[in-house]
């Protein structure tokens, strides 16, 4: 929150010519340079302890502790040194001269902070955020200017160093632009900026975009059947390898199959009423967030938890799957893993990468796994809503974006039925009791 302190008005004035006579003047001196730094210093300095006065009249201006300084106002003000203490401290008082790198971390805070009472945004989202700032805005000379002197002209010479000659995609260059935006939203909100329109205004038509690569989204009829036969072929099963073939038999997400338990299947379904998703906790910092140790959690599938949690028909070979799984005996409530531990989806990625590189087909990651399955039953013949069903969508045009590849990637003809004719599941409109009412299950704590 921006305190509009008017009566020391004079003094950021003051403060406001020494920056810009500093910054706009080449010919200085370095004793004229030490000078006016020592002065802002000094000003700074002044009117931090007077602000705070008027606010605290017998509070101290900083506490020495282990963890650094604090402001005892609630807020934590972390600083290795007493004048950088004061330079936090000035740019909280008067954020108006705050710079991009000030309002990140303003923006970041509050987002780990939803993410805690909300659920909203998403650890991964947060996560994308934290990559892009660290690896490409923080690097950027625009986020070290006050923020109130950035002008359309420097964003528009910033998109331009970005896309070049088609240096990045489309889709790259809006991710960017949108954090950008985000943290210009932000310094609206703080009270830094009067608006941010003048960076959503700036016309993007003019830049060149790298042409995206097409993008493989399922494997051709051809292709899976040869992994199954090589990973049929293997004379040692795990979790792993059996978790590959169970996917190339059923629509069902990565997370999905790691958190099926071994109870939760019946002779004719298994019962999808969880996931098991790998996140990483986040560490607050003084220059923003970032991620820490990986750790296991259990969620709802994603999406509606109405039409996610949901029974998928049990195929005689996913039968066989399940059976060979649970010969292995492992200690564990559930029912796909390797040597007693839950599967970890960058270890099922190293190893579905491993596989096709060893019989010569092109990777893809997990996800896309689920893709193929989708697309087979399409081509099938299966109708929609059932495939809707068995996917977990909760509308029609989710599945939708899923059917579109199937014409394209299946050119080599029909695949054997993956969905076991026996119970007619292809026929439009059927229905099951398990399909209304999934079972309800106590959630096991990771």
């Amino acid at each position: 929150m921006q305190k509009e302190i008017n009566k020391f008005e004079n003094e950021r004035n003051e403060i406001e010519r020494c920056l810009y006579f500093l910054n706009g003047n080449d010919n200085l001196s370095n004793e004229e340079v030490a000078f006016l730094e020592m002065h802002i210093t000094q000003k700074k300095r002044e009117l931090v302890n007077k602000t705070f006065k008027e606010e605290h009249p017998r509070g101290k201006i900083c506490n020495k502790t282990k963890r650094g300084y604090l402001k005892p106002t609630g807020i934590n003000i972390f600083a290795t040194t007493e004048e950088e203490l004061y330079e936090k401290l000035y740019n909280f008082y008067f954020p108006s001269y705050a710079t991009l790198n000030d309002i990140y971390v303003s923006w970041i805070h509050k987002r780990l902070e939803k993410n805690k009472t909300i659920g909203k945004p998403s650890a991964k989202t947060i996560q994308e955020d934290i990559g892009y700032w660290t690896r490409i805005l923080s690097k950027e000379e625009l986020v070290s200017m006050p923020i109130n002197k950035i002008t359309a002209a420097d964003i528009d010479n910033l998109y331009t160093k970005w896309t070049g000659n088609g240096n990045i995609t489309h889709k790259e260059f809006s991710n960017r632009k949108s954090l950008l935006t985000a943290l210009f939203s932000e310094a609206v909100i703080l009270g830094c900026i009067p608006d941010s329109g003048f960076v959503t205004s700036i016309k993007c038509n003019a830049y060149k975009f790298k042409s995206p690569p097409r993008k493989k989204y399922v494997y051709t009829v051809e292709e899976r059947q040869r992994l199954l036969n090589y990973l049929e072929a293997l004379d040692e099963q795990d979790g792993y390898t059996l978790a590959i073939r169970f996917m190339l038999h059923a629509t069902i997400r990565v997370g999905e199959v790691k958190g099926l338990l071994k109870t939760d299947y019946d002779e004719h379904f298994f019962y999808v009423r969880q996931q098991l998703v790998d996140e990483h906790e986040f560490e607050v910092t003084q220059d923003g967030a970032t991620m820490g140790k990986r750790y296991r959690r259990i969620k709802d599938p994603k999406g509606n938890a109405n039409y996610s949690i949901r029974p998928i028909e049990l195929t005689p070979y996913n039968r066989n799957i399940i059976e060979q799984m649970l010969a292995l005996h492992e200690p564990s409530p559930y029912l796909f893993t390797c040597q007693g531990r839950p599967l970890i989806t960058d270890t099922f990625n190293k190893r579905l990468k491993k596989y096709t590189a060893e019989i010569g087909i092109p990777y893809l990651s997990t996800h896309k796994l689920r893709f193929t399955s989708a697309s087979l039953a399409k081509n099938q013949g299966q109708c929609e809503q059932d495939i809707q069903h068995n996917l977990g969508h909760s509308n029609i045009q989710q599945t939708q974006h899923y059917d579109s590849h199937a014409t394209t990637e299946y050119n080599y003809g029909m695949a054997t039925d993956i969905y076991d004719k026996k119970y007619n599941v292809t026929k439009c409109n059927q229905t099951f009791e398990h399909k209304k009412i999934a079972p309800n299950l106590d959630k096991l704590k990771a």
